[in-house]
């Protein structure tokens, strides 16, 4: 990574590079031709970006540019911007982009013909300028189209346009990539297909949120909370963590309030409450926190729900406790064939201490059995 220090830092990042390079080759086929595309190409991203950069630093934020795989990216941190700011500093970056390809355009002019070189530059900065420009203001998101559309429908509509906003950009995208797909363009349709797939998980993501998830109050209690839990004050935390619960009764913070919660209390030794707060959630939760519920179904002896529920970890991402957890609780309800296919799973995984494990008490209900006995032959047993 090439790091350039100053008011505005600027990072690019190898595949910046690597991509420039491609895009080059492939519209030149040429290594002047290839040294110049990528030239260009940099020069007009960095435009771009300094005109979302140099907007946020009027309006007292803090900015870096980085360029990265698929372009580039502006970050900025300071104090929150109203919705009009936040769509100027978005504007200016495809302003920008038009700036430089009305600059090129006009210069051509003044070039002598003779300067082959040099009117080749220039026709590629018009070319990609007014293409880039053009098309990063598609209502895609996280394109910066996507965003202004994004900042008009949450400020008309708050969440209820945010939610519009990636369904827009779900359905955009996949028509943009089919077009592009249509005209042969295959890197740019799966581009868009590639963008379609992430709006459409952000979608899922917005679907599950309400009003309350804005609250900024309530997002600060939240971080509270955490700092707490890492500060080793876990009783504070879990005091937070409930006081988002109550205000936040459904909504993605309470999802994140209900599990940081959940785990202190079954760190706690309080099993039972922990389960009932996580059980609701079983469909919403990450894949720690699944495989925690599944734990304390467990130690509740609630062995149905407990395969259940490992059943749906398993599928989001093996793991050995998961499928040994499992193995268990079928053996103690007595049902030798999904308990012994459980432990095969385990020791796919690289279970270690087999034999210690077949001697757990668990397995008693099934060892005499025809399949068990059988399995462990297999084993060597």
């Amino acid at each position: 990574m090439i790091s350039i220090p100053g008011r505005i830092p600027i990072h690019i990042f190898p595949f910046f590079w690597l991509l420039i390079l491609m895009i080059g080759w492939l519209n030149s086929s040429s290594i002047v031709g290839t040294a110049i595309w990528s030239v260009v190409i940099l020069v007009s991203v960095l435009i771009h970006e300094y005109g979302h950069a140099l907007t946020a630093l009027i309006f007292g934020q803090s900015a870096e540019i980085n360029l990265v795989g698929l372009g580039g990216l502006t970050k900025r941190q300071g104090p929150k911007l109203s919705r009009w700011k936040e769509f100027v500093i978005v504007l200016n970056g495809p302003l920008a982009g038009f700036l430089t390809f009305i600059i090129a355009y006009q210069l051509i002019g003044f070039v002598g013909e003779k300067n082959s070189i040099l009117i080749y530059a220039l026709k590629v900065a018009i070319n990609v300028n007014l293409f880039w420009s053009l098309l990063n203001l598609l209502p895609v998101l996280p394109l910066d189209g996507g965003h202004l559309l994004r900042i008009l429908l949450e400020g008309a509509f708050g969440l209820r346009g945010l939610k519009i906003a990636f369904f827009v950009s779900i359905l955009l995208a996949s028509l943009v990539g089919l077009y592009f797909f249509f005209i042969q363009q295959i890197l740019m349709g799966a581009l868009f297909f590639m963008l379609a797939f992430e709006s459409y998980r952000a979608w899922v993501d917005v679907k599950s949120m309400e009003p309350q998830d804005s609250d900024q109050q309530l997002q600060s209690i939240v971080k509270e909370g955490i700092e707490k839990l890492k500060a080793g004050d876990a009783g504070e935390a879990l005091a937070k963590f409930t006081f988002v619960r109550h205000q936040a009764p459904k909504g993605l913070l309470y999802v994140t309030a209900t599990q940081y919660a959940a785990r202190i209390l079954a760190e706690q030794g309080n099993f039972k409450q922990a389960y009932d707060w996580l059980y609701p959630l079983k469909n919403r939760l990450s894949i720690d926190y699944l495989s925690l519920l599944q734990q304390l179904a467990y130690r509740l002896q609630e062995w149905e729900e407990t395969v259940k529920i490992g059943q749906q970890a398993y599928q989001q991402e093996p793991s050995i406790e998961t499928a040994l957890i499992n193995s268990l609780s079928y053996a103690i309800m007595g049902k030798a064939a999904p308990s012994i296919g459980w432990l095969r799973c385990a020791i796919q995984l690289g279970l270690p201490s087999v034999q210690t494990v077949i001697e757990k008490r668990e397995f008693d209900a099934i060892r005499e059995t025809e399949a068990f006995q059988k399995w462990l032959k297999s084993q060597g047993n």
